[in-house]
């Protein structure tokens, strides 16, 4: 029948500006699947505005560190794993895709094309089949609320499992390492 998209609430960031159409920029910027094709609140016809209120009395984190150190490790890394090259594949396919607005009506070769693609993306399946990448746990505290019924264990198991293959946090992680060896992370008051 259709659908219908409502915002309930809008975010503001600590420095006052609204998340709407501009989010969080990032320092460091990793491959996405989707980087290639337009998507997201600012493709949608009747978007928020962006805007902005008085920021919130804060005090602003002093840490130093090389930032531009941390995007050159980050780059390193993402440029040599096979994961990160995969994903930056999928996205070239994903936007031809996309691009591609014709299909033929014989039968015969719709359906071979459609298989062309199901065997295209079986190797981009492998980047959820991946094994452990990140050693992940569960905090002591919070056992007795995750044991307390199958259901919790079992959803408790599946996040534990996508956290251990996200090759995201593990980079993430990589990024707080190099961070953490410059020394400099030293919080100023």
């Amino acid at each position: 029948m259709g659908s219908i998209k409502i915002t309930i609430q809008k975010f503001y960031r600590v420095t006052g500006g609204s998340t709407q159409l501009k989010g969080v920029t990032p320092d460091i910027t990793l491959p996405d699947p989707y980087a290639q094709i337009p998507y997201g609140e600012k493709e949608d016809k009747f978007v928020i505005a962006w805007d902005e209120i008085p920021a919130a009395k804060y005090e602003p984190w002093n840490g130093t560190y090389n930032l531009n150190e941390l995007k050159s490790h980050s780059e390193k890394r993402v440029s040599s794993n096979p994961s990160f090259q995969l994903i930056q594949q999928e996205a070239g396919d994903f936007k031809q895709r996309r691009d591609n607005s014709l299909y033929s009506l014989n039968y015969k070769k719709f359906s071979g094309e459609q298989n062309e693609l199901d065997e295209k993306q079986k190797k981009y399946d492998v980047l959820n089949n991946d094994s452990t990448r990140v050693s992940v746990s569960n905090l002591a505290v919070d056992l007795p609320k995750i044991n307390s019924d199958s259901i919790s264990v079992a959803r408790n198991a599946q996040f534990i499992k996508n956290l251990k293959k996200d090759i995201y946090l593990n980079e993430a992680i990589n990024v707080m390492d190099d961070m953490i060896s410059q020394k400099s992370l030293v919080y100023n008051k």
